[in-house]
């Protein structure tokens, strides 16, 4: 079944969550935020009900379409694409297989201002856009359904080319200016999965699976970060419904200073980067204690401005705390309901052509739970592992339940090689040992569904087929 028909199905179904919270009595000050308004609407996403939570079903590339792979330079609807043996990167340049220089340096012939690529695979090797700037005015270049390496479109101020990517996925970062992702995947390497600079929007996107093997040097891993660029406007950027799976356990054999630094990560070091909003983030990792890193930037190379910095409506998972540094981050930041998740969650749900029902669950806590799911054909339960961390949170906010379990076990030990119920390290786990995006299936075929976490007692979703 193809995933233009899950989304038609997810679209047309009713879908709530008692966790997404209301809206808050302080609204971000709109007049304030000096985004491009064609760049950065969200013509398709309401709040809060009519969001989907990113998973591995909802995002990245259809696996029913065959994509076509890309291993050396080819013209592609207009678009010159080269393969560098000097960098083995593929490259988008000004310089063309036609192009006849004016004096100025500018292109007598250039490709359309509006070109869109589908069901390429480019993954072979690093994206690079070079020459930009030689371009007379914007290009948009839009990829749909393309995987990808890293991607990185440089933030000089007169770069004419933006990037577009939908239903993209990519086995390495996707960095820098100008680019706009919806429905991406993000996941599979050891690096960080954003560094955004400049005009970057990410909205329905799913990073997850950034430390995939041992390392024997120091690397610290985030989800986003953003460090600014000298002599660069760096800001404009926005994130909505955006997932974050980076679980805090470390390999076997590693660096000890390997690991996930941060989810999200705001640590200015080079430059400003202002007007900034995060909304609707759901995140699970980071270091001890910081998901969320927010500071004015390192000591030892001053303090740059993150004016109009918003994150709204995080909801972070129980094995940490929420912001580090959150009683001195720059005052110009504006955190509104940044908080603990205790329960499950249900992301995309559907019927097979079989006629059975999908339920997509993920448990980001501390805690075992039951998925309960009523129906009118009856009662179902399933059975969803804990989230395991390495990190003590004995003495801190976590939301754990009661003393006794503290007592059982559910505290963490990082000194301690901790072992799941059956007997297996933490620090052997791979990303796929995770209770992330497990597929509960109904057998039988239903009409409608309420889907509870039966220990914490919520209900997390209600669809009608």
């Amino acid at each position: 079944m193809k995933k233009n028909y899950f989304n038609i199905l997810f679209l047309s179904a009713l879908f709530f969550s008692c966790h997404y919270g209301t809206k808050d009595a302080d609204p971000i000050e709109t007049n304030k935020i000096k985004y491009d308004s064609a760049f950065f609407a969200d013509k398709n996403l309401s709040y809060p009900d009519d969001l989907i939570i990113p998973d591995k079903y909802n995002t990245g590339v259809d696996p029913s379409i065959s994509l076509t792979k890309f291993t050396d330079s080819a013209n592609i609807n207009g678009v010159f694409i080269t393969y560098r043996t000097d960098t083995n990167q593929y490259m988008i340049s000004s310089y063309n297989e036609n192009h006849v220089e004016n004096r100025d340096k500018t292109l007598k012939s250039e490709m359309a201002d509006s070109i869109t690529i589908e069901n390429y695979d480019f993954s072979e090797r690093p994206f690079i856009i070079m020459n930009g700037e030689r371009f007379s005015k914007k290009k948009t270049i839009t990829f749909n359904n393309c995987r990808f390496a890293s991607f990185r479109n440089p933030p000089n101020e007169n770069n004419q080319v933006w990037i577009i990517f939908n239903h993209c996925t990519f086995k390495g970062g996707v960095n820098e200016a100008q680019i706009s992702m919806d429905h991406c995947y993000i996941g599979g390497f050891t690096a960080d999965g954003t560094n955004p600079t400049r005009y970057f929007r990410c909205t329905n996107t799913y990073i997850a699976d950034l430390v995939t093997e041992a390392t024997d040097k120091e690397v610290h891993i985030d989800g986003f970060q953003t460090y600014g660029r000298a002599n660069i406007a760096g800001g404009n950027i926005y994130y909505n419904n955006v997932r974050f799976e980076i679980p805090s356990i470390h390999i076997a054999n590693q660096h000890s200073g390997t690991g996930v630094n941060a989810c999200v990560m705001f640590q200015l070091e080079y430059g400003n980067v202002d007007n900034c909003l995060f909304q609707n983030l759901f995140v699970n990792g980071g270091g001890k204690w910081f998901p969320i890193y927010l500071t004015s930037g390192k000591k030892s190379k001053g303090t740059f401005s993150q004016n109009n910095l918003t994150l709204k409506d995080v909801y972070v998972s129980n094995n940490f705390g929420k912001i580090f540094y959150s009683g001195s981050y720059d005052e110009n930041a504006k955190v509104i309901n940044v908080a603990h998740r205790n329960s499950i969650y249900v992301s995309s749900v559907w019927k097979s052509d079989d006629g059975k029902t999908h339920i997509i669950c993920s448990n980001d806590t501390i805690f075992k739970s039951t998925l309960l799911v009523k129906t009118d054909k009856g009662d179902f339960r399933f059975p969803i592992p804990r989230c395991p961390s390495n990190w003590n949170l004995e003495g801190k906010e976590n939301g754990q339940r009661t003393a006794e379990q503290k007592a059982a076990g559910l505290v963490d030990d990082p000194a301690t090689c901790l072992k799941d119920e059956k007997g297996k390290p933490y620090t052997e786990y791979k990303f796929s040992d995770f209770p992330f995006d497990i597929d509960c299936v109904i057998d039988e075929s239903v009409s409608e569904i309420t889907c509870f976490d039966e220990e914490e007692n919520v209900q997390i979703r209600h669809v009608k087929f």
